[in-house]
């Protein structure tokens, strides 16, 4: 409000005091206190009008005075706008002239507008502002998520790197063992016959595995016994291990490819392993319970026997990586090779990693089998180099994956010199065999 008093008088003397007070049902409450004015007699009340309008900060003509009911004209004296003034005696008692106020009714849209306008500029600086903290936000967000989609990339790459890092290191030692292995003089490896013979085997394998550093049961897994008429004998194989006659002396422990017969001996020692027990399951289950991949050790009987006849009908000598079991007894349960005799032991590769986990879920299923038509039949082949040759998964890693499958002749499809087709659950993938070439065969 402005300093300028309201008690200021208006107009040359002699000055009349008037109460100003807002009309009943004013068009916008405000200065309801009202106040005091002196105003001129001979002044017009537009004099009166305009100091209220200063007083109250409003525009010019932005306001209206009344008296008993009636405008007030601005051009007029109060006396002309018939304002009855008090006598001495009234004045001494205190009475005065009362005039109420209002605002014009453009005076009152103006407001409106100013207070509407108010409130949209808040609401746009509320917008804004909220939109600034948004953004800020975002942006935060974003910063953080790229900091950690760099730390997350960076710390994959490192991942990526140290395996990378640790395949070379293992393919250099495997590399590295094999060319010790191929270079090995006949002298160490040729065996003649004498009483002590089998502690000469041990003996040469201990001297064999220090040189190429592995150990001692890695050195019977990788060795061949190749007898002076040129046989093979599965003499480490597992549990049906063949020993050697008399007359197949001398013989030579050979490092390298060298190929079973299949359905031969290890394929018999396999078998063994996948027949039914009493509880209608395999019997390598027995001491494992629970459904899923079941890793096998690598220095038991059933890793040897696995990876000796999958080697053995592979053509080259590979790195196992791993041999999980699979125990799967709702789908094994449907599996009509429960029991039977003639049980054989083949091998499926499936060429993506979603195909492989439908397998080890739901097993083999002759609905999602493309090969000879629809629902022609489950394909398996009995040598493993079949299956390799473009049928198994690779990972990114290089790692290839094959199934070991035993298979039953409840339903045969088809049965060649290569690959066998069976009907729905006459085939159960009883391993999964993971495995890598190494850089340099010998």
């Amino acid at each position: 409000m402005s300093a300028e008093q309201w008690d200021k008088p208006l107009g040359d003397p002699p000055h009349v005091a008037l109460r100003l007070k807002p009309a009943s049902g004013a068009k916008k409450d405000f200065f309801p206190e009202g106040c005091v004015a002196m105003q001129g007699k001979a002044a017009p009340v537009a004099m009166l009008k305009e100091h209220f309008c200063r007083m109250m900060e409003l525009p010019s003509g932005s306001v209206l005075l009344m008296h008993e009911g009636k405008d007030l004209e601005d051009s007029k004296t109060l006396t002309e706008n018939n304002i009855v003034l008090p006598g001495p005696a009234a004045r001494r008692r205190g009475e005065m002239p009362e005039i109420l106020f209002d605002l014009t009714v453009e005076e009152v849209e103006r407001q409106d507008k100013a207070v509407e306008m108010a409130r949209e500029t808040a609401d746009r600086i509320r917008r804004e502002e909220e939109r600034r903290i948004r953004l800020e936000e975002e942006r935060r967000e974003g910063q953080i998520k790229a900091r950690l989609h760099w730390e997350r990339t960076r710390m994959q790459q490192e991942e990526m790197n140290q395996r990378a890092y640790e395949r070379k290191l293992i393919e250099d030692r495997e590399s590295a063992q094999a060319q010790v292995l191929a270079a090995l003089p006949m002298e160490l490896r040729r065996i003649e016959y004498t009483a002590d013979w089998g502690i000469m085997v041990e003996q040469r394998l201990r001297e064999i595995a220090r040189q190429a550093d592995i150990t001692l049961q890695d050195c019977a897994t990788k060795v061949s016994i190749v007898t002076a008429r040129g046989g093979l004998i599965e003499m480490f194989s597992g549990g049906n291990a063949v020993i050697p006659e008399k007359n197949d002396f001398p013989f030579v422990m050979v490092f390298g490819p060298v190929s079973v017969q299949v359905q031969g001996p290890t394929h018999m020692n396999l078998i063994r392993f996948a027949r039914s027990d009493q509880r209608a399951l395999p019997i390598c289950w027995q001491h494992q319970r629970g459904d899923g991949l079941i890793p096998i050790p690598s220095n038991g009987d059933e890793f040897l026997a696995v990876s000796s006849y999958f080697r053995g009908t592979l053509g080259w000598l590979p790195t196992i990586v791993s041999i999980e079991r699979v125990q799967n007894q709702q789908v094994y349960s449907r599996f009509k090779g429960v029991n039977e005799p003639g049980l054989t032991i083949m091998f499926h590769g499936c060429r993506n990693l979603g195909n492989e986990d439908s397998i080890v879920r739901n097993g083999f299923q002759i609905s999602k089998c493309r090969s000879g038509g629809a629902n022609y039949g489950i394909w398996v082949a009995y040598a493993s180099s079949y299956s390799d040759s473009g049928f198994v998964f690779q990972d990114c890693e290089g790692i290839k994956h094959i199934f070991v499958v035993v298979v039953s002749r409840t339903k045969v499809v088809l049965d060649n010199q290569t690959m066998r087709v069976v009907g729905e659950d006459c085939a159960y993938p009883l391993w999964l065999v993971k495995y890598r070439n190494l850089r340099r065969n010998v």
